[in-house]
């Protein structure tokens, strides 16, 4: 049975002997560490491995590492350490991450440049077979006193929680290639979760309001948001020819994204592998789009020559391409419904049309997936005409 050896350690990288009071190589007197060495190849195998560590304060601190070892070796999890840090593997494993998206990949690699890697409290120059868990929860200590970048205080508790997701997704990467044997990010860092209740508009409220602006331009889209549960990026995507009357289906192919910083937004895929669908339409949405294509060519007949044609259900305008920014949020129509907007109980208005993800597909309570939170399965003709398009299905 494997034991290795603990021995003190000279400055000059000899081991003493055991009972020693001097280094037989250079004759010091004083040690530099505690360390050890023991043979960590594989039963069975041809060729001897030894493996060499040193640098502990305390004989305890050393005896330590080597039972861990040891313990590892008998498992047959261990792996041999190498040189490479983790700034050296996390950029290469980025580059390698070729299905991602581009908002995505851009995210991953500002994390791991401005944090991960951070010269002053950064763990990007340790080598990877040095990562402890310990370790990683003081860098994500020292993350959240030291991070912030904008403004001065604490790193909010969500943004160092992204930062780790990163690399405990490189580190179990590294265990897959053979590189380490565990992965010391694990369980290292955990967000408590706080789901504060969303406050939305009633039906009654959300279709006074789509009555409101029904001579808007926009009316069309808020309608679909409203019944189909679509993120914005997703609604801002759609398409003509993905606009079916006959069967009133809406398909789904793309999403309207945020580009670089100082960049215009850009088109994409749907942000999650189940976000490609078609959406059941109910007859009054139908007809709403349907009206909302005459005035879109009306649109590109006063634009003349300078409208470029992308297809686009919800466009500008003035030219048919993307909105710049997101579409006007409801709250700026909804004043001359009650005194300074606000709900007869006192309370103001809820936005009935969330961000980005809160009402997309695969979003919601159980049970009602794909449909808007706020309306709780959508207006009751869009219920009734849902169920009996997928009945049709």
């Amino acid at each position: 049975m494997r034991t290795g050896v603990l021995a003190k350690r000279c400055s000059c990288g000899s081991f003493w002997r055991n009972g020693a009071h001097s280094c037989r190589r250079c004759g010091s007197t004083r040690f530099a560490s505690w360390g050890f060495y023991v043979d960590t190849h594989p039963k069975g195998a041809t060729e001897r491995r030894k493996t060499v560590r040193s640098g502990f304060p305390t004989k305890d601190a050393a005896e330590r590492e080597l039972l861990r070892l040891l313990t590892v070796v008998q498992t047959g999890t261990y792996a041999s350490p190498s040189k490479l840090t983790l700034e050296g593997y996390l950029r290469p494993w980025l580059a390698g991450k070729t299905h991602l998206r581009q908002s995505t990949h851009e995210t991953y690699g500002i994390l791991i440049e401005c944090y991960i890697c951070n010269p002053d409290y950064g763990i990007g120059t340790a080598p990877l077979w040095s990562l402890t868990r310990p370790g990683i929860k003081h860098f994500y200590t020292e993350l959240e006193r030291r991070g912030r970048i904008r403004r001065e205080g604490p790193m909010h508790p969500k943004a160092v929680h992204n930062v780790h997701l990163v690399l405990r997704k490189a580190l179990e990467d590294a265990v897959e290639d053979g590189l380490i044997p565990a992965n010391p990010a694990r369980r290292a860092h955990k967000l408590a979760v706080r789901r504060p209740e969303m406050k939305t508009w009633t039906e009654e409220q959300v279709a006074t309001f789509l009555a409101s602006v029904r001579e808007h331009r926009l009316h069309g889209l808020w309608r679909t948001a409203a019944t189909t549960g679509m993120r914005r990026g997703e609604v801002l995507a759609l398409t003509w020819p993905g606009f079916d009357p006959i069967t009133r289906r809406l398909h789904v192919t793309q999403a309207l994204v945020t580009g670089p910083r100082g960049g215009p937004p850009r088109f994409g895929p749907p942000k999650t592998d189940r976000g490609r669908r078609a959406v059941p339409l109910d007859p009054e949405t139908v007809r709403v789009l349907q009206e909302h294509h005459r005035r879109q060519l009306e649109e590109r007949k006063a634009a003349g020559e300078t409208y470029q044609d992308q297809g686009l259900i919800f466009c500008r305008p003035d030219s048919g391409s993307a909105a710049p920014d997101p579409p006007p949020r409801p709250q700026a129509h909804v004043r001359h419904l009650e005194p300074e907007g606000r709900h007869p109980d006192g309370g103001r208005e809820p936005d009935p049309v969330p961000g980005p993800g809160h009402t997309g597909a695969g979003r919601g309570p159980p049970g009602r997936r794909g449909r808007p939170r706020h309306l709780h399965g959508g207006f009751p003709s869009a219920r009734r005409e849902g169920r009996e398009a997928r009945m049709d299905a």
